[in-house]
């Protein structure tokens, strides 16, 4: 039988300090010729072996009392000073207690015992199962804590049926499997077995039904020593744990076959990590009987039924060339809609467990041309396809150039011919790549008509701007509102550039074209004119500078009053922040009558004589005691949002008294009137103002 070594050491190790110990442990008698007890030992010792006994006078000793309660008389005189005596098997640890005629001796130390357990045998060693019962034999079990079997199943001392000091019962743990034995102490210390143990798997006898199964259907598994198994793992990966079974015993197992179940045999683990195959395939059912319900028309867009056998089992639907499709099914039914860039071939269905199985081939309706109304025309003018199945159209193209739909429906098809277009066939096109071409070719006529693709959004009277386009050297004139343009620089097919006169009415408008030939056109887009507008009425201008009183009454404010062309107004002077100053104000100017704000307008005339980025600003009116603050609309930008910008002339601004935050009609009378404004980073040098004035509507 072997012995661990580390138990080995241990018990030499203990027996020597347990020596040493001992020498200066014991009661003595200090009496001449009397018995003395100076030391015993080993200690520990071994059951069954001899204990020496040190002092003096010891051939006195008539016995030898060790715990509990054995007297030993026979004993070994080795030397007056030397005796020993042989340690029974049922000794038990204490002090011993030695006799002589004329009185004892306690020893003050404890005798204890090396107690090297050891395992002699095993039974059974064959055709176990979990859940027999195991006994162990040998000796010193008493000490045992624990018992492993292989694979790491491990009973602990609570769990033990019996323990003694030469025997344990356990019961086999489920998860244990063949091999040899541990047994510990309480200090960890581990023994092996010589012997190795077999224990019986479980094995599988048979799997049913194996075919055809459908998920959802209970699959019974007999065989033996099946409580041990803790999990049922299908082909394809699909696993159910042990608390998922339907049903467990010793010989068979019940389970629900899962969705993401596959074809093949079924693997049975047990807790002791041991893997078991069926010999037997499981076969899965797969939809069948594919058709489609009575009536069913194969166009895009529209609503289908799959029909059939086993149809709840389909987890996806795809068309050629088309991403799955969204359905709804039941056991006999599948209900989806064909995709508009699905093509003709056969709608794949397949399950969980990765089956698929084809629908009979799908034609698809395709659209058809019965005729175009009119054949010949002039490029930009309209025409009308009739035919078919017309609403699966998405494009038009007449000899390659993409045509505008303008209407569509199943029946009709409105495009419009792009100027660029040429003569050719027509052809239509689908989503999913199909396209048809007319049997007659379009007859194109190239447009004659002026048209415009670009031009400005915004300019000034008096600036040259550029229109572009088509056709645009048939253009015999050019109009803004009624003024005519009179200075041309460029007239050619796809060119026109002309300087806008500057009694143009300004505002938003959309340019009018006069050609040689035919109607006069008018822009798709407008343009915005900008400039200085005429004062309407001169007696509500409260505001113009002109006065001389400006000169000496333009109090607190940054700037001052210039004259140009025999022309006064105010010009700005200072450059940075500013922050709470005024710009102008006036407490002699006698203001003109508003009497319903809803009615007017507030306008100015504003001169930039260098662009600059505006930035954040709030400008407060003071305008006859009514007071209010303005943080948008109140100065021109450029088209990029955020460049102050009049491109270097004159320009009136028009801004309403809600955007002011005036909210009452300003009296009429001499009041103190001004301006006043607050910004992060203002040029206000380059800012010059005129002709404040109410307008009317």
């Amino acid at each position: 039988m072997k012995r661990n070594i580390y138990n080995n050491l241990i018990l030499i190790v203990l027996s020597f300090v347990g020596a040493l110990s001992i020498l200066t442990g014991c009661q003595k008698d200090e009496g001449t010729g009397s018995v003395m007890l100076e030391a015993f030992g080993p200690c520990p010792i071994l059951r069954g072996t001899e204990l020496k006994l040190i002092g003096k006078n010891l051939d006195k000793v008539e016995s030898v009392v060790i715990p509990s309660g054995i007297t030993i008389t026979d004993i070994n005189v080795i030397s007056p000073d030397k005796i020993s005596v042989m340690i029974p098997q049922n000794a038990e640890v204490g002090t011993i207690v030695i006799n002589y005629p004329d009185g004892s001796i306690t020893s003050k130390s404890l005798l204890s015992y090396s107690e090297p357990y050891s395992i002699t045998s095993i039974a059974p060693l064959t055709a176990i199962k979990a859940g027999d019962v195991v006994t162990i034999n040998g000796d010193y079990l008493n000490n045992i804590v624990s018992v492993v079997f292989n694979s790491g199943a491990e009973v602990a001392e609570d769990d033990f049926i019996s323990r003694s000091r030469s025997k344990i019962e356990v019961n086999v743990p489920l998860a244990a499997k063949s091999g040899k034995i541990i047994i510990k102490d309480i200090n960890g210390n581990e023994l092996y077995s010589d012997q190795q143990l077999t224990i019986n798997q479980h094995a599988i006898a048979s799997v049913s039904p194996i075919t055809p199964v459908k998920v959802g259907q209970t699959l019974t598994i007999t065989g033996t020593n099946l409580g041990v198994v803790k999990s049922v793992s299908f082909t394809g990966g699909a696993k159910l744990e042990k608390a998922e079974f339907k049903s467990q015993a010793s010989t068979i197992i019940e389970v629900v076959i899962p969705a993401n179940a596959k074809d093949g045999p079924v693997t049975l683990t047990s807790l002791s990590g041991l893997d078991v195959v069926s010999t037997q395939s499981v076969t899965l059912v797969v939809p069948s009987s594919i058709g489609f319900a009575a009536g069913t028309v194969f166009k895009a867009g529209s609503t289908i039924t799959i029909t059939g056998a086993n149809l709840d089992l389909v987890t996806s639907l795809s068309f050629p060339t088309a991403v799955d499709a969204a359905f709804t099914k039941t056991t006999t039914t599948i209900t989806t809609k064909i995709p508009s860039t699905a093509v003709d071939g056969v709608i794949t269905l397949t399950t969980a467990a990765g089956k698929s199985v084809a629908t009979p081939t799908v034609t698809l309706v395709r659209p058809q041309i019965a005729s175009i109304i009119p054949l010949s025309i002039i490029a930009g003018e309209q025409i009308t396809v009739a035919g078919t199945n017309l609403d699966l159209v998405d494009g038009v193209k007449i000899n390659g150039t993409v045509c505008n739909i303008v209407s569509q429906n199943s029946t009709a098809i409105v495009i419009s011919v792009p100027l660029t277009a040429t003569s050719g066939d027509l052809v239509i096109s689908l989503p999913n790549g199909v396209s048809v071409t007319s049997a007659s070719q379009v007859t194109v006529t190239p447009a004659t008509k002026p048209t415009v693709l670009t031009m400005p959004a915004k300019a000034r009277p008096g600036e040259e701007i550029t229109l572009t386009g088509m056709n645009l050297n048939n253009v015999e004139s050019v109009f803004f509102g009624a003024v005519k343009v009179t200075t041309y620089s460029t007239r050619t097919y796809s060119t026109l550039t002309f300087t806008i006169p500057k009694t143009a009415p300004l505002g938003t408008q959309h340019i009018r074209l006069v050609p040689y030939e035919g109607s006069e056109v008018l822009t798709t887009n407008t343009i915005s004119l900008t400039g200085q507008e005429p004062i309407v009425d001169p007696t509500l201008v409260f505001a113009d500078f002109e006065d001389v009183s400006w000169e000496w009454g333009l109090w607190g404010g940054v700037g001052s009053i210039v004259s140009e062309d025999g022309n006064r107004y105010y010009k700005g002077s200072a450059t940075g922040a500013l922050s709470g100053v005024w710009i102008w104000a006036n407490n002699n100017i006698v203001l003109p009558g508003c009497p319903n704000i809803s009615d007017y307008v507030l306008k100015f005339d504003i001169k930039i004589t260098n662009d600059f980025v505006l930035g954040a600003y709030a400008v407060q009116m003071a305008l006859a005691g009514n007071w209010g603050w303005c943080t948008s609309g109140f100065f021109p930008l450029a088209s990029d949002g955020v460049t102050c910008s009049t491109g270097g002339g004159w320009m009136t601004m028009t801004v309403d008294f809600p955007t002011l935050g005036i909210s009452s009609a300003p009296a009429t009378g001499k009041f103190d009137t001004g301006m006043f404004i607050n910004a992060s980073a203002f040029s206000w040098a380059n800012v010059c103002l005129d002709n404040f004035r109410y307008q009317h509507k």
